[in-house]
């Protein structure tokens, strides 16, 4: 009996179903992990007034992660920004130099960012219990697949690939709980492109590259 010995079109194939598996495989897991944790592990209110304009940030939900904390006005002006590596203590700020006005003060690792608003009002600090919580994307660009997994909650998301010329190649909108979705980009023609993955007025974005 002849030996059988594949053609090169059968290698290339089995090899694209093999990576097409292994991203099936990795999103089921993150799919997993998003389940499990991210629905459970819903942020508390993490803003207590200690005095008048002055508040504590509480972060024992937060130490195992590096983490950016920033105050912003209403127009996204940042009033302040600092980032903590695995803090082990709250945070205390004095805002008795800000003027009246609303604030979002947020607390933003990789996996999410979660936001209150304090209220400054003839030098009376009110804090809003209600949280803001988005989460971040996760990006595979694997060959001719590239793929999108997020948790949106009841925000509507969208998604949009841009060319190296800036013009946009696919545009979707999405408005499920959860993300999910797979592009294949063999038609694309070759070259560098940018994913935006837009939700909540926030934007995130990955380089890919179409061989």
């Amino acid at each position: 009996m002849q030996p059988y010995y594949p053609s090169y079109l059968c290698i290339k194939r089995l090899l694209q179903n093999l990576n097409f598996l292994k991203m099936k495989k990795l999103f089921l897991a993150l799919g997993i992990l998003i389940g499990a944790n991210l629905f459970a592990s819903t942020t508390p209110s993490f803003i207590k007034e200690v005095s008048a304009k002055t508040v504590v940030v509480n972060l024992n939900n937060w130490k195992q992660s590096n983490i950016t904390i920033t105050i912003e006005d209403l127009n996204g002006n940042v009033v302040f920004s600092e980032k903590i590596e695995k803090p082990q203590t709250n945070r205390q700020y004095n805002l008795s130099k800000m003027n009246d006005g609303d604030y979002t003060i947020s607390i933003e690792n990789k996996q999410k960012v979660a936001v209150q608003i304090v209220k400054i009002k003839n030098d009376q600090l009110l804090v809003d219990a209600t949280i803001e919580e988005t989460y971040k994307p996760i990006f595979l660009t694997n060959g001719n697949v590239w793929a999108i997994q997020a948790l949106a909650l009841a925000k509507n998301a969208e998604i949009k690939i841009y060319d190296e010329d800036s013009n946009i190649v696919f545009s979707e909108k999405i408005e499920k709980p959860t993300v999910e979705r797979r592009y294949n980009v063999a038609k694309l023609s070759t070259g560098n492109y940018e994913i935006v993955y837009s939700i909540n007025g926030k934007t995130y974005s990955q380089s890919a590259f179409k061989k």
